[in-house]
């Protein structure tokens, strides 16, 4: 049996104490703010009403953990732990990695996601098993 690896939560203060390296972006900022100490997360849990967080990239590396954060009238906060998370590695089949171009974050090069691939039986192919895109979990900032 396969082993949890996503939870999701609605409230910032349920976010885990930690430390991040990542970003959050505020609904009247033009910019986002990096996070890297545990104040910047005692920061963003401390946002209620307006302005409020539209979006927010964490990654724990110690943990293992990242958080998915975006604003769609209510919080959808997602929360990964895994194991397999590791920045520029390929760990299995099932996961690789790349590089999206940060938006507006001075002093990062690049945002590094692991894809998550599933096998699951496909209609299309005759009911055999593919590869399709399970997550795809930040896993901090290339510099």
């Amino acid at each position: 049996m396969e082993k949890e690896f996503a939870f999701i939560y609605h409230d910032l203060a349920s976010i885990p104490m930690g430390h991040y390296e990542g970003y959050f972006w505020i609904s009247e900022s033009k910019n986002p703010e990096k996070v890297s100490t545990p104040d910047d997360i005692s920061k963003l849990k401390s946002f209620n009403g307006n302005p409020f967080v539209m979006e927010a990239l964490l990654y724990d590396r110690a943990a293992k953990r990242s958080i998915h954060l975006q604003h769609t009238g209510r919080y959808i906060i997602t929360q990964y732990e895994w194991e397999q998370f590791d920045e520029g590695k390929m760990v299995s089949e099932q996961t690789d990695q790349v590089v999206f171009l940060p938006q507006r974050i001075e002093g990062v090069r690049g945002l590094n996601f692991s894809r998550v691939w599933k096998k699951e039986p496909d209609p299309l192919c005759e009911n055999k098993e593919v590869l399709k895109m399970n997550a795809i979990v930040f896993c901090g900032f290339k510099h």
